[in-house]
């Protein structure tokens, strides 16, 4: 009787932490960090209830006491849906960076222009947007000491597109960065974050022109990430293939993490 009242009691403790383990993981992926960014607009599959999936890129920054939207989508009903289901006030964003004038990442720039006339917009020199009253980041801007918004550039426009805009978090374990498509390239745009910080980048996230482009396009992104010693890589938007996935994942192992609509990421920001 003792032995049975004891195995009893054994899968009872098993079942609590079952069900600790399954009451808390919802927890996780809403988790109230401080810090943090998240995609509100892509097509993989939303981890939290409410959210749309579409063909599309945005991201929204919470760090420092900024509230910051890269990009905004294709579709402007979806970019103010998605908003509103995270939970984010447009009307307390303190900025707006668009990364290129594309318009599945600048297609929701009007409607969040009208909804908060007075936020300032951030973008790459030599591209025309759909509003007036835009701020040019010729190199870089400094919002905060741990936020920096920096400017790609090549000779070798891809899409039609020679200079793009990213967001670098500095972070006690390196810097973020916070690309969406990267047409100036992966490297170009990780260096100039490594040199602006004075530190080895440990975290890239977004996309890299992979999706639709020649066979190799990938091992030459991940030669360059491993040569730059990038710890962590979450790939999306333009990235975001079984192909692109497979052979980012051979190529990296583990250093690959998954990236999905609706998830904080977490960033420990430099003291």
């Amino acid at each position: 009787m003792e032995m049975m009242t004891a195995f009893t009691q054994s899968i009872f403790r098993v079942f609590l932490l079952l069900t600790g383990v399954c009451v808390a993981w919802p927890a996780l992926l809403h988790a109230d960090f401080q810090d943090y960014f998240q995609i509100l607009y892509d097509t993989s599959q939303p981890v939290m209830p409410g959210l749309k999936p579409d063909f599309g890129y945005a991201v929204y920054i919470q760090a420092d006491g900024k509230r910051i939207l890269l990009d905004t989508g294709t579709d402007p009903a979806v970019m103010e849906h998605n908003l509103n289901a995270a939970g984010v006030d447009v009307n307390e964003l303190d900025m707006v960076v668009i990364s290129h004038n594309h318009f599945d990442h600048a297609g929701g720039l009007e409607r969040v222009r009208s909804i908060n006339p007075n936020v300032p917009v951030y973008v790459p020199p030599n591209q025309v947007f759909p509003i007036d009253d835009v701020h040019v980041v010729e190199d870089h801007l400094q919002v905060t000491s741990n936020i920096f918004v920096i400017r790609g550039h090549t000779d070798v426009p891809t899409a039609g597109i020679s200079d793009d805009l990213s967001v670098v978090l500095r972070s006690h374990s390196g810097p973020y960065v916070l690309s969406t498509c990267s047409h100036s390239g992966v490297g170009q745009i990780v260096d100039r974050a490594g040199k602006l910080t004075g530190e080895d980048v440990y975290y890239f996230s977004g996309g890299a022109r992979l999706v639709s482009r020649p066979e190799g396009d990938t091992q030459i992104v991940s030669e360059a990430l491993n040569q730059r010693k990038v710890q962590v890589v979450s790939p999306s938007h333009c990235s975001l293939s079984h192909r692109v996935d497979k052979e980012f994942r051979e190529a990296l192992g583990d250093r690959v993490r998954n990236s999905q609509l609706g998830k904080k990421i977490e960033v420990v920001l430099s003291k």
